[in-house]
């Protein structure tokens, strides 16, 4: 027969065994809640862990540094009251979202609004976690105030940029305006020196070589007169016609042509010039060939008298 004291230590030893493991529970929950901290304290982010009502249950030094709040973990003061009215719904989407089986993107950017009244860009960073036994949220908080002034400052940069394009782009069509403009009234000023030109040469010039040509006094200049004309017809020419075939043959070759078109004949040609008669031949296969002149039957003095005149 067991004794009423037995009974009783019995029942004692029963109420330790049912109360050891929460203890056991309880002091990991310690121990995991003091590591937290020792670790939260010395982070370069802010870390504030919330309630699922959004209460806010800790916050660390870095966030109370940012936010100028630093007993926020004490007061139980509500997430809502550091978020503006109209993002409050951005944030509220993240932290319901991670409760899901496919949670939504974690990371938002918000305006965090300081002990001090004014508002601090933050990316905040979620995840769900549980806080003395009870699920919780926590937010990572980076001041990326230095990173929007950054972002700002590119994109003053970018718009000084573009205005500043826009302005040369402006000056530069101003200026080829311009210049078409005074290119166009060189041009017109060149043709009508060109045709000044043309007129004293053939009116005034031309005519007194020709007399010169018809006197007998200077026959032996007849060549020279020929080689003076074709140049003096070559200025005169307009730009826009081309180059007349005439003007493209060399000086030697003006030269032999002249004498070809007064009559000279190959031999006469080389003593005239001091020139083999393989050099007067090889002249005129190249007089030939830039006059375009391929009929062999057409006679290439009267043709130089039709062009040289």
């Amino acid at each position: 027969m067991v004794k009423a004291g037995d009974q009783k230590l019995q029942a004692g030893r029963e109420i330790v065994q049912d109360v050891t493991p929460f203890k056991l529970v309880e002091k990991s929950l310690i121990n995991s809640e003091k590591s937290f901290r020792a670790l939260a304290e010395n982070a370069n982010d802010g870390i504030i862990l919330i309630e699922m009502d959004g209460n806010i249950v800790y916050v660390n030094n870095c966030f109370g540094k940012i936010s100028g709040y630093n007993d926020l973990g004490h007061q139980k003061s509500n997430i809502n009251k550091l978020i503006k009215t109209t993002e409050r719904e951005k944030l509220w989407e993240r932290l319901r979202g991670r409760l899901g089986e496919n949670p939504v993107q974690d990371r938002c950017e918000l305006n965090l609004t300081t002990k001090f009244g004014w508002a601090v860009p933050v990316e905040v960073t979620a995840s769900k976690t549980i806080w003395q036994g009870q699920p919780a949220f926590m937010m990572i908080v980076r001041d990326i105030t230095s990173q929007k002034q950054t972002e700002a400052n590119l994109i003053s940069e970018q718009i000084k940029l573009e205005y500043d394009v826009k302005i040369c782009t402006k000056q530069l069509m101003e200026t080829n305006n311009a210049l078409s403009v005074l290119a166009r009234n060189i041009d017109h000023k060149g043709e009508e020196t060109q045709k000044q030109t043309a007129r004293i040469i053939n009116s005034k010039i031309l005519p007194i070589i020709e007399r010169f040509q018809k006197s007998k006094d200077f026959a032996k200049h007849w060549t020279e007169f020929d080689i003076l004309k074709a140049h003096l017809k070559e200025l005169t020419s307009h730009p826009t016609d081309g180059p007349a075939a005439i003007f493209m043959l060399t000086t030697a070759e003006l030269r032999v042509a002249s004498m070809i078109k007064n009559g000279f004949n190959n031999p006469e040609i080389a003593r005239q010039l001091s020139v083999s008669l393989n050099t007067v031949k090889t002249h005129r296969r190249n007089i030939r060939k830039k006059l375009y002149i391929r009929n062999s039957k057409i006679n290439l003095a009267s043709y130089l008298r039709a062009k040289m005149r």
